[in-house]
Protein backbone atom coordinates (compact mmCIF):
# COMPACT_ATOMS: atom_id res chain seq x y z
CA UNK A 1 0.00 0.00 0.00
CA UNK A 2 2.94 2.50 0.58
CA UNK A 3 4.40 1.33 -2.46
CA UNK A 4 1.63 1.73 -4.60
CA UNK A 5 0.01 5.43 -2.50
CA UNK A 6 3.64 6.84 -3.47
CA UNK A 7 3.84 5.68 -6.97
CA UNK A 8 0.69 6.83 -7.87
CA UNK A 9 1.11 10.34 -6.11
CA UNK A 10 4.04 10.69 -7.91
CA UNK A 11 2.28 9.97 -11.12
CA UNK A 12 -0.78 12.02 -10.51
CA UNK A 13 1.94 14.98 -10.29
CA UNK A 14 3.49 14.39 -13.28
CA UNK A 15 6.52 13.14 -11.89
CA UNK A 16 6.77 10.32 -13.87
CA UNK A 17 6.15 12.02 -17.30
CA UNK A 18 9.34 12.49 -18.47
CA UNK A 19 11.00 9.31 -17.83
CA UNK A 20 7.94 7.59 -19.57
CA UNK A 21 7.89 10.12 -22.56
CA UNK A 22 11.93 8.95 -22.84
CA UNK A 23 10.59 5.19 -23.83
CA UNK A 24 8.79 6.92 -27.04
CA UNK A 25 11.41 6.65 -29.50
CA UNK A 26 13.15 3.13 -28.28
CA UNK A 27 9.58 1.03 -27.86
CA UNK A 28 8.99 2.49 -31.78
CA UNK A 29 12.30 1.14 -32.60
CA UNK A 30 11.91 -1.68 -30.91
CA UNK A 31 8.73 -2.71 -32.58
CA UNK A 32 9.98 -2.12 -35.87
CA UNK A 33 8.83 -0.49 -38.69
CA UNK A 34 4.68 -1.25 -39.57
CA UNK A 35 3.56 -1.15 -43.31
CA UNK A 36 2.55 2.66 -44.85
CA UNK A 37 -0.80 2.50 -46.84
CA UNK A 38 -0.31 3.75 -50.52
CA UNK A 39 -3.03 6.19 -50.36
CA UNK A 40 -0.83 8.59 -48.73
CA UNK A 41 2.25 10.30 -50.70
CA UNK A 42 4.37 13.07 -50.26
CA UNK A 43 5.60 15.26 -53.29
CA UNK A 44 8.70 16.73 -51.92
CA UNK A 45 10.20 19.89 -52.22
CA UNK A 46 13.87 18.08 -51.90
CA UNK A 47 17.46 19.34 -52.39
CA UNK A 48 17.12 17.77 -56.21
CA UNK A 49 13.84 20.07 -56.48
CA UNK A 50 15.89 23.12 -55.13
CA UNK A 51 18.89 22.38 -57.72
CA UNK A 52 16.44 22.04 -60.49
CA UNK A 53 14.18 25.14 -59.85
CA UNK A 54 16.20 27.47 -57.93
CA UNK A 55 16.59 28.40 -54.16
CA UNK A 56 13.28 28.39 -51.98
CA UNK A 57 10.81 30.64 -51.53
CA UNK A 58 9.76 29.70 -55.32
CA UNK A 59 6.95 31.84 -56.70
CA UNK A 60 3.84 30.41 -56.95
CA UNK A 61 4.08 29.35 -60.84
CA UNK A 62 5.55 26.35 -59.43
CA UNK A 63 2.30 25.10 -57.69
CA UNK A 64 0.24 26.30 -60.76
CA UNK A 65 1.94 24.08 -62.43
CA UNK A 66 2.10 21.38 -60.31
CA UNK A 67 -2.11 21.70 -59.35
CA UNK A 68 -1.69 21.26 -63.57
CA UNK A 69 -0.10 18.00 -63.28
CA UNK A 70 -2.43 16.27 -60.76
CA UNK A 71 -5.31 17.54 -62.99
CA UNK A 72 -4.13 14.41 -65.13
CA UNK A 73 -4.30 12.15 -61.93
CA UNK A 74 -7.44 13.13 -60.45
CA UNK A 75 -9.48 12.32 -57.71
CA UNK A 76 -6.76 13.04 -55.50
CA UNK A 77 -6.74 15.59 -52.59
CA UNK A 78 -3.70 17.98 -52.59
CA UNK A 79 -2.45 19.37 -48.85
CA UNK A 80 -0.22 21.97 -48.81
CA UNK A 81 1.97 22.00 -46.01
CA UNK A 82 2.84 25.60 -47.18
CA UNK A 83 0.98 28.64 -45.66
CA UNK A 84 1.03 31.24 -48.44
CA UNK A 85 0.29 34.43 -46.31
CA UNK A 86 2.20 37.48 -48.90
CA UNK A 87 -0.03 37.99 -51.61
CA UNK A 88 1.88 37.50 -54.93
CA UNK A 89 1.11 38.53 -58.68
CA UNK A 90 0.91 34.79 -59.31
CA UNK A 91 -2.01 34.62 -56.60
CA UNK A 92 -4.69 34.60 -59.56
CA UNK A 93 -3.46 32.06 -61.61
CA UNK A 94 -2.58 29.72 -58.53
CA UNK A 95 -6.22 30.03 -56.99
CA UNK A 96 -7.49 29.34 -60.59
CA UNK A 97 -5.85 26.09 -60.38
CA UNK A 98 -7.55 25.31 -57.16
CA UNK A 99 -10.60 25.96 -58.25
CA UNK A 100 -10.43 23.90 -61.04
CA UNK A 101 -8.94 20.85 -59.22
CA UNK A 102 -11.36 21.94 -56.45
CA UNK A 103 -9.69 19.48 -53.67
CA UNK A 104 -6.74 21.60 -52.21
CA UNK A 105 -6.25 21.96 -48.90
CA UNK A 106 -4.19 24.70 -47.68
CA UNK A 107 -2.22 25.90 -44.41
CA UNK A 108 -2.53 27.99 -41.92
CA UNK A 109 -0.71 28.70 -38.34
CA UNK A 110 -0.32 30.84 -35.61
CA UNK A 111 3.23 33.32 -35.01
CA UNK A 112 4.63 32.54 -31.21
CA UNK A 113 3.29 35.90 -30.48
CA UNK A 114 -0.54 34.48 -31.53
CA UNK A 115 -0.60 35.98 -34.89
CA UNK A 116 -2.22 33.96 -37.61
CA UNK A 117 -0.73 33.11 -40.53
CA UNK A 118 -3.32 32.35 -43.79
CA UNK A 119 -3.02 32.01 -46.92
CA UNK A 120 -4.07 35.36 -48.82
CA UNK A 121 -8.05 36.10 -49.02
CA UNK A 122 -7.96 34.84 -52.16
CA UNK A 123 -6.36 31.42 -52.37
CA UNK A 124 -9.36 31.09 -49.13
CA UNK A 125 -11.55 31.65 -51.09
CA UNK A 126 -10.73 28.87 -53.38
CA UNK A 127 -9.02 25.82 -51.20
CA UNK A 128 -11.89 23.32 -50.25
CA UNK A 129 -10.31 23.72 -46.73
CA UNK A 130 -7.50 24.58 -44.14
CA UNK A 131 -5.87 23.19 -41.91
CA UNK A 132 -3.29 24.26 -38.87
CA UNK A 133 0.39 22.77 -39.06
CA UNK A 134 1.11 24.35 -35.94
CA UNK A 135 3.02 21.42 -33.68
CA UNK A 136 4.55 21.74 -30.24
CA UNK A 137 7.48 19.63 -29.35
CA UNK A 138 7.91 18.53 -25.56
CA UNK A 139 10.64 20.04 -23.05
CA UNK A 140 13.05 17.87 -24.53
CA UNK A 141 12.57 19.32 -28.05
CA UNK A 142 11.32 16.33 -29.36
CA UNK A 143 7.99 16.05 -31.53
CA UNK A 144 5.57 13.32 -29.88
CA UNK A 145 2.29 14.57 -30.51
CA UNK A 146 0.12 17.13 -32.19
CA UNK A 147 -3.33 18.79 -31.53
CA UNK A 148 -5.66 17.74 -33.75
CA UNK A 149 -7.92 20.78 -33.04
CA UNK A 150 -6.41 24.27 -32.21
CA UNK A 151 -9.04 27.52 -32.42
CA UNK A 152 -11.84 25.25 -33.88
CA UNK A 153 -9.31 24.46 -36.57
CA UNK A 154 -8.47 20.70 -37.70
CA UNK A 155 -5.45 19.78 -38.49
CA UNK A 156 -3.85 19.65 -41.68
CA UNK A 157 -3.89 15.93 -41.90
CA UNK A 158 -7.38 15.86 -40.59
CA UNK A 159 -8.74 18.29 -43.18
CA UNK A 160 -7.01 16.44 -45.95
CA UNK A 161 -9.04 13.12 -44.46
CA UNK A 162 -12.33 14.63 -44.71
CA UNK A 163 -11.70 16.15 -48.35
CA UNK A 164 -10.34 12.64 -48.89
CA UNK A 165 -13.56 11.64 -48.03
CA UNK A 166 -15.90 13.40 -50.69
CA UNK A 167 -14.76 10.36 -52.49
CA UNK A 168 -13.16 7.59 -50.70
CA UNK A 169 -15.78 4.74 -49.83
CA UNK A 170 -15.62 5.41 -45.44
CA UNK A 171 -11.81 6.14 -44.60
CA UNK A 172 -11.63 5.72 -40.57
CA UNK A 173 -11.19 9.43 -39.18
CA UNK A 174 -11.69 8.58 -35.54
CA UNK A 175 -12.61 10.76 -33.28
CA UNK A 176 -10.04 13.72 -32.27
CA UNK A 177 -9.05 13.72 -28.69
CA UNK A 178 -7.04 16.81 -27.57
CA UNK A 179 -3.82 15.32 -28.12
CA UNK A 180 -2.88 12.74 -30.69
CA UNK A 181 0.49 10.81 -30.23
CA UNK A 182 2.49 10.42 -33.56
CA UNK A 183 2.59 6.93 -34.08
CA UNK A 184 5.86 6.60 -36.71
CA UNK A 185 6.26 3.79 -39.17
CA UNK A 186 9.42 3.55 -39.42
CA UNK A 187 12.01 5.49 -41.65
CA UNK A 188 11.09 8.14 -43.87
CA UNK A 189 12.99 6.23 -46.56
CA UNK A 190 9.49 4.17 -46.20
CA UNK A 191 7.23 6.98 -47.00
CA UNK A 192 6.17 6.84 -50.55
CA UNK A 193 7.51 10.17 -51.82
CA UNK A 194 7.77 12.08 -55.10
CA UNK A 195 10.08 14.69 -55.86
CA UNK A 196 8.54 17.75 -56.95
CA UNK A 197 10.93 18.33 -60.16
CA UNK A 198 9.89 14.90 -61.06
CA UNK A 199 6.33 15.55 -60.94
CA UNK A 200 6.97 18.40 -62.74
CA UNK A 201 8.95 16.69 -65.55
CA UNK A 202 5.98 13.91 -66.08
CA UNK A 203 8.51 11.63 -64.68
CA UNK A 204 5.65 10.72 -62.13
CA UNK A 205 2.83 9.30 -64.61
CA UNK A 206 -0.62 10.42 -63.38
CA UNK A 207 -1.84 6.49 -62.16
CA UNK A 208 0.77 6.88 -59.68
CA UNK A 209 -1.09 9.91 -58.20
CA UNK A 210 -4.55 8.50 -58.81
CA UNK A 211 -6.80 8.24 -55.19
CA UNK A 212 -4.12 9.22 -53.14
CA UNK A 213 -3.82 11.74 -50.60
CA UNK A 214 -0.68 14.26 -51.55
CA UNK A 215 1.34 16.04 -49.09
CA UNK A 216 3.37 18.85 -50.49
CA UNK A 217 5.64 20.65 -48.57
CA UNK A 218 9.76 20.90 -48.21
CA UNK A 219 12.12 18.26 -47.25
CA UNK A 220 15.21 19.47 -48.35
CA UNK A 221 18.19 19.33 -45.63
CA UNK A 222 18.05 22.04 -42.99
CA UNK A 223 14.63 23.49 -43.90
CA UNK A 224 11.92 22.90 -40.91
CA UNK A 225 13.50 19.75 -39.67
CA UNK A 226 12.35 17.85 -36.92
CA UNK A 227 13.35 14.55 -35.12
CA UNK A 228 11.66 10.99 -35.38
CA UNK A 229 12.26 8.54 -33.86
CA UNK A 230 14.22 7.15 -36.51
CA UNK A 231 15.72 9.50 -38.50
CA UNK A 232 17.43 12.33 -36.98
CA UNK A 233 16.94 15.99 -38.35
CA UNK A 234 15.71 14.26 -41.50
CA UNK A 235 12.14 14.45 -40.96
CA UNK A 236 10.45 17.74 -42.05
CA UNK A 237 6.76 18.79 -41.14
CA UNK A 238 5.21 17.44 -44.20
CA UNK A 239 6.24 14.02 -43.16
CA UNK A 240 4.76 14.08 -40.11
CA UNK A 241 1.04 14.98 -41.57
CA UNK A 242 1.35 12.57 -43.43
CA UNK A 243 2.18 9.96 -40.74
CA UNK A 244 -0.76 11.38 -39.23
CA UNK A 245 -3.07 10.70 -42.25
CA UNK A 246 -1.84 7.70 -42.44
CA UNK A 247 -2.14 6.37 -39.45
CA UNK A 248 -5.95 7.42 -39.04
CA UNK A 249 -6.25 5.72 -42.49
CA UNK A 250 -5.09 2.16 -41.19
CA UNK A 251 -6.87 2.87 -38.05
CA UNK A 252 -3.36 2.61 -35.70
CA UNK A 253 -3.39 5.24 -33.24
CA UNK A 254 -1.00 4.95 -30.62
CA UNK A 255 -3.01 5.46 -27.06
CA UNK A 256 -1.81 5.91 -23.82
CA UNK A 257 -3.68 5.24 -20.64
CA UNK A 258 -5.32 8.35 -18.57
CA UNK A 259 -4.45 9.07 -15.43
CA UNK A 260 -7.51 6.84 -13.79
CA UNK A 261 -6.35 4.45 -16.10
CA UNK A 262 -2.99 4.13 -14.55
CA UNK A 263 -4.24 4.83 -11.21
CA UNK A 264 -5.94 1.58 -11.34
CA UNK A 265 -3.33 -0.06 -12.69
CA UNK A 266 -1.45 0.31 -10.00
CA UNK A 267 -3.20 -1.53 -7.28
CA UNK A 268 -3.41 -4.09 -9.80
CA UNK A 269 0.03 -4.45 -10.37
CA UNK A 270 1.25 -4.36 -6.98
CA UNK A 271 -1.33 -7.08 -5.78
CA UNK A 272 -0.36 -9.49 -8.27
CA UNK A 273 3.49 -8.73 -7.81
CA UNK A 274 3.07 -8.45 -4.08
CA UNK A 275 0.90 -12.31 -4.39
CA UNK A 276 4.60 -13.49 -6.53
CA UNK A 277 6.70 -12.30 -3.45
CA UNK A 278 4.23 -14.33 -0.95
CA UNK A 279 4.88 -17.14 -3.15
CA UNK A 280 8.36 -17.33 -2.99
CA UNK A 281 8.88 -16.08 1.05
CA UNK A 282 10.20 -19.78 1.65
CA UNK A 283 13.15 -19.25 -0.46
CA UNK A 284 16.21 -17.10 0.79
CA UNK A 285 15.22 -14.10 1.90
CA UNK A 286 17.47 -12.15 -0.61
CA UNK A 287 17.52 -14.27 -3.49
CA UNK A 288 13.90 -14.96 -3.53
CA UNK A 289 12.76 -10.99 -3.48
CA UNK A 290 15.29 -10.96 -6.42
CA UNK A 291 14.35 -13.82 -8.67
CA UNK A 292 10.42 -12.31 -8.36
CA UNK A 293 11.72 -8.85 -8.94
CA UNK A 294 13.35 -10.13 -12.21
CA UNK A 295 10.98 -12.45 -13.29
CA UNK A 296 7.81 -9.20 -12.71
CA UNK A 297 9.83 -6.94 -14.59
CA UNK A 298 10.68 -9.00 -17.60
CA UNK A 299 6.83 -9.94 -17.58
CA UNK A 300 5.64 -6.47 -17.84
CA UNK A 301 8.73 -5.44 -20.63
CA UNK A 302 6.93 -8.26 -22.59
CA UNK A 303 3.64 -6.62 -21.71
CA UNK A 304 4.38 -3.33 -22.70
CA UNK A 305 6.42 -4.40 -25.90
CA UNK A 306 3.29 -6.53 -26.73
CA UNK A 307 0.39 -3.75 -26.47
CA UNK A 308 2.65 -1.20 -27.98
CA UNK A 309 2.60 -3.56 -31.20
CA UNK A 310 -1.57 -3.39 -30.97
CA UNK A 311 -1.09 0.43 -30.38
CA UNK A 312 -0.95 0.79 -26.50
CA UNK A 313 1.79 2.67 -24.89
CA UNK A 314 1.72 1.50 -21.71
CA UNK A 315 4.18 2.78 -18.78
CA UNK A 316 7.50 1.51 -18.17
CA UNK A 317 9.43 3.40 -15.03
CA UNK A 318 6.39 3.64 -12.61
CA UNK A 319 5.69 -0.18 -12.34
CA UNK A 320 9.25 -0.52 -12.34
CA UNK A 321 9.75 1.80 -9.44
CA UNK A 322 6.54 0.53 -8.20
CA UNK A 323 8.01 -3.21 -7.96
CA UNK A 324 11.73 -2.02 -7.20
CA UNK A 325 10.14 -0.26 -3.82
CA UNK A 326 7.21 -2.82 -3.07
CA UNK A 327 10.13 -5.62 -3.24
CA UNK A 328 12.05 -2.99 -0.76
CA UNK A 329 9.51 -2.93 1.52
CA UNK A 330 8.46 -6.44 1.52
CA UNK A 331 12.31 -7.32 2.10
CA UNK A 332 12.67 -4.84 4.59
CA UNK A 333 9.23 -6.11 6.32
CA UNK A 334 10.36 -9.74 6.33
CA UNK A 335 13.37 -9.43 8.19
CA UNK A 336 11.54 -7.58 10.86
CA UNK A 337 8.93 -10.30 10.87
CA UNK A 338 11.72 -13.21 10.20
CA UNK A 339 13.85 -11.28 13.61
CA UNK A 340 10.33 -11.07 15.73
CA UNK A 341 9.86 -15.12 14.32
CA UNK A 342 12.99 -15.83 15.40
CA UNK A 343 12.84 -13.73 18.84
CA UNK A 344 9.46 -15.66 19.20
CA UNK A 345 11.57 -18.78 18.70
CA UNK A 346 14.01 -17.98 20.94
CA UNK A 347 12.00 -17.40 23.75
CA UNK A 348 9.59 -20.43 23.61
CA UNK A 349 12.90 -22.45 23.24
CA UNK A 350 14.84 -20.34 26.11
CA UNK A 351 11.37 -19.48 28.20
CA UNK A 352 8.84 -21.72 30.28
CA UNK A 353 5.38 -21.61 28.52
CA UNK A 354 3.63 -21.53 32.17
CA UNK A 355 5.66 -19.30 34.52
CA UNK A 356 7.45 -16.94 31.34
CA UNK A 357 10.82 -17.14 33.44
CA UNK A 358 13.99 -18.80 31.94
CA UNK A 359 13.70 -22.86 31.28
CA UNK A 360 16.23 -24.98 32.35
CA UNK A 361 17.55 -24.97 28.93
CA UNK A 362 18.62 -21.46 29.32
CA UNK A 363 19.63 -21.69 32.83
CA UNK A 364 22.36 -24.81 31.73
CA UNK A 365 23.86 -22.25 29.11
CA UNK A 366 23.59 -19.16 30.91
CA UNK A 367 25.27 -20.78 34.76
CA UNK A 368 28.01 -21.65 32.43
CA UNK A 369 28.96 -18.27 30.97
CA UNK A 370 28.45 -16.76 34.39
CA UNK A 371 30.63 -19.39 35.82
CA UNK A 372 33.57 -18.26 33.11
CA UNK A 373 32.97 -14.96 33.54
CA UNK A 374 33.43 -14.61 36.91
CA UNK A 375 36.50 -17.11 37.07
CA UNK A 376 38.18 -14.28 34.83
CA UNK A 377 37.24 -11.94 36.81
CA UNK A 378 37.72 -14.04 40.14
CA UNK A 379 34.90 -12.46 41.53
CA UNK A 380 32.08 -14.35 43.63
CA UNK A 381 29.09 -16.42 42.45
CA UNK A 382 25.79 -17.34 44.74
CA UNK A 383 23.28 -19.77 43.37
CA UNK A 384 19.62 -19.84 45.18
CA UNK A 385 17.55 -22.98 44.45
CA UNK A 386 14.19 -22.11 46.08
CA UNK A 387 10.97 -24.78 46.30
CA UNK A 388 7.50 -24.16 46.56
CA UNK A 389 6.70 -26.10 50.27
CA UNK A 390 3.98 -28.26 50.52
CA UNK A 391 3.25 -28.02 46.89
CA UNK A 392 1.72 -31.20 46.02
CA UNK A 393 -0.41 -30.73 48.86
CA UNK A 394 -1.61 -27.37 47.25
CA UNK A 395 -2.27 -29.56 43.74
CA UNK A 396 -4.37 -32.12 45.66
CA UNK A 397 -6.24 -29.18 47.79
CA UNK A 398 -6.92 -26.30 45.53
CA UNK A 399 -6.41 -28.30 42.38
CA UNK A 400 -3.86 -28.20 39.56
CA UNK A 401 -5.38 -24.77 38.00
CA UNK A 402 -4.49 -23.45 41.35
CA UNK A 403 -1.39 -24.58 41.06
CA UNK A 404 -0.66 -23.54 37.74
CA UNK A 405 -1.53 -19.80 38.93
CA UNK A 406 0.11 -20.21 41.97
CA UNK A 407 3.49 -21.04 40.45
CA UNK A 408 3.24 -17.68 37.68
CA UNK A 409 2.46 -15.46 40.83
CA UNK A 410 5.76 -17.30 42.63
CA UNK A 411 7.96 -17.01 39.61
CA UNK A 412 6.81 -13.19 39.48
CA UNK A 413 7.51 -12.71 43.15
CA UNK A 414 10.95 -13.87 43.10
CA UNK A 415 11.58 -11.64 39.64
CA UNK A 416 10.73 -8.47 41.08
CA UNK A 417 12.96 -9.47 44.26
CA UNK A 418 15.84 -9.35 41.81
CA UNK A 419 17.49 -5.95 41.75
CA UNK A 420 19.81 -6.55 39.09
CA UNK A 421 20.15 -7.11 35.17
CA UNK A 422 22.52 -9.73 35.45
CA UNK A 423 20.63 -12.18 38.21
CA UNK A 424 18.28 -14.31 36.47
CA UNK A 425 15.52 -16.56 37.66
CA UNK A 426 15.03 -19.59 36.07
CA UNK A 427 12.18 -22.69 36.58
CA UNK A 428 14.88 -25.45 37.32
CA UNK A 429 11.83 -28.26 37.47
CA UNK A 430 8.32 -28.69 38.91
CA UNK A 431 7.92 -26.26 41.85
CA UNK A 432 11.79 -25.23 42.15
CA UNK A 433 13.18 -22.22 40.69
CA UNK A 434 16.66 -21.27 40.67
CA UNK A 435 18.21 -18.06 40.78
CA UNK A 436 21.44 -17.31 39.72
CA UNK A 437 23.20 -14.21 41.10
CA UNK A 438 26.96 -13.12 40.35
CA UNK A 439 29.38 -11.18 41.87
CA UNK A 440 27.93 -11.87 45.14
CA UNK A 441 29.07 -12.90 48.19
CA UNK A 442 27.23 -14.72 50.66
CA UNK A 443 26.02 -12.01 52.68
CA UNK A 444 24.53 -10.21 49.49
CA UNK A 445 23.04 -13.99 49.26
CA UNK A 446 21.09 -14.70 52.41
CA UNK A 447 19.82 -10.42 51.95
CA UNK A 448 18.14 -11.66 48.51
CA UNK A 449 17.38 -14.77 49.98
CA UNK A 450 15.19 -13.06 52.73
CA UNK A 451 13.47 -10.20 50.70
CA UNK A 452 12.37 -13.31 48.50
CA UNK A 453 10.72 -15.18 51.08
CA UNK A 454 9.12 -12.34 52.24
CA UNK A 455 7.86 -11.31 48.57
CA UNK A 456 6.28 -14.93 48.77
CA UNK A 457 4.62 -14.57 52.03
CA UNK A 458 3.50 -10.62 50.80
CA UNK A 459 1.63 -12.89 48.24
CA UNK A 460 -0.70 -14.53 51.33
CA UNK A 461 -1.81 -17.02 48.45
CA UNK A 462 -4.28 -19.20 51.07
CA UNK A 463 -2.67 -23.18 51.36
CA UNK A 464 -5.24 -25.12 53.61
CA UNK A 465 -3.60 -27.67 53.75
CA UNK A 466 0.32 -26.85 54.98
CA UNK A 467 1.51 -27.73 58.43
CA UNK A 468 3.45 -24.80 58.60
CA UNK A 469 1.44 -21.67 57.19
CA UNK A 470 -2.09 -21.16 56.24
CA UNK A 471 -0.26 -19.35 53.04
CA UNK A 472 2.35 -20.76 50.56
CA UNK A 473 5.79 -20.28 51.46
CA UNK A 474 9.19 -20.96 50.36
CA UNK A 475 12.56 -23.15 51.01
CA UNK A 476 15.93 -21.75 49.68
CA UNK A 477 19.17 -23.83 49.54
CA UNK A 478 22.52 -21.08 49.18
CA UNK A 479 25.38 -21.86 47.92
CA UNK A 480 27.98 -19.32 47.24
CA UNK A 481 31.85 -19.57 46.15
CA UNK A 482 34.60 -18.48 44.18
CA UNK A 483 34.58 -20.21 40.44
CA UNK A 484 37.36 -21.78 39.75
CA UNK A 485 38.65 -23.41 35.87
CA UNK A 486 39.19 -26.50 37.68
CA UNK A 487 35.60 -26.76 39.50
CA UNK A 488 32.73 -26.92 37.40
CA UNK A 489 29.81 -25.21 38.14
CA UNK A 490 27.49 -28.37 38.38
CA UNK A 491 29.61 -28.68 41.96
CA UNK A 492 28.21 -25.00 43.00
CA UNK A 493 24.35 -26.68 41.57
CA UNK A 494 24.96 -29.13 43.99
CA UNK A 495 25.67 -27.64 46.94
CA UNK A 496 22.34 -25.80 46.55
CA UNK A 497 20.48 -28.69 46.63
CA UNK A 498 21.75 -29.59 49.69
CA UNK A 499 21.50 -26.67 51.00
CA UNK A 500 18.10 -26.69 50.22
CA UNK A 501 17.52 -30.13 51.24
CA UNK A 502 18.31 -28.48 54.95
CA UNK A 503 16.28 -25.92 54.59
CA UNK A 504 13.47 -28.44 54.14
CA UNK A 505 14.87 -30.87 57.04
CA UNK A 506 14.54 -27.90 59.19
CA UNK A 507 11.25 -26.83 59.28
CA UNK A 508 11.08 -25.06 55.89
CA UNK A 509 10.04 -21.18 55.35
CA UNK A 510 13.99 -20.49 55.40
CA UNK A 511 17.14 -20.08 53.77
CA UNK A 512 19.98 -22.39 54.78
CA UNK A 513 23.19 -21.98 53.11
CA UNK A 514 26.37 -23.50 52.09
CA UNK A 515 29.97 -21.34 51.05
CA UNK A 516 33.83 -22.38 50.88
CA UNK A 517 35.22 -18.78 51.20
CA UNK A 518 34.98 -16.24 54.03
CA UNK A 519 31.67 -14.23 54.58
CA UNK A 520 32.57 -10.83 54.40
CA UNK A 521 29.77 -9.79 56.89
CA UNK A 522 28.25 -12.08 59.67
CA UNK A 523 25.35 -14.01 59.76
CA UNK A 524 23.12 -16.08 61.89
CA UNK A 525 22.59 -19.54 61.48
CA UNK A 526 19.13 -20.35 60.63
Amino acid sequence: MVACGLVSLMWALGLWQGLEQATYGPLLRLRGSIPWDDRVVVVAIDQKSLDALGHFPWKRDRYTQLLQRLDQAQPNVVAFDLVFSEPTPEDPGLAQAMSRHRMVVLAEAWSPQGEPWQPTALLRENALALGHISDQPDLDGKLRQIQPIVRSKPGLSYAALQAYQLFDADPNLGQPSSMVWVNWTGPISRIPQYSFVDVLSGQVTPQQLSHKMIFVGVTAPGMNAITSPFDLNRTSGVHLHATIANQLLQNRPLLRLSDPQALWLFPLLTGLFYSLLWRRRQRSEFWGVAIALFLSSGLWMAIVLGAFHLGWWLPIFSPMALFGLTALLFWLDYGRRLEASNLRLGHLANYDDLTQVANRRYFDQHLQQEWSRMVRERSAMTLLLCDVDFFKRYNDYQGHLAGDVCLRQVALAIGTALKRPADVVARYGGEEFVVILPNTDLAGALQMSREILQAVRDLKIPHGDSPISPYITLSIGAASCLPEVINGAEKLVAEADRALYKAKRSGRDQVSWYYDIPAPTPVDQP
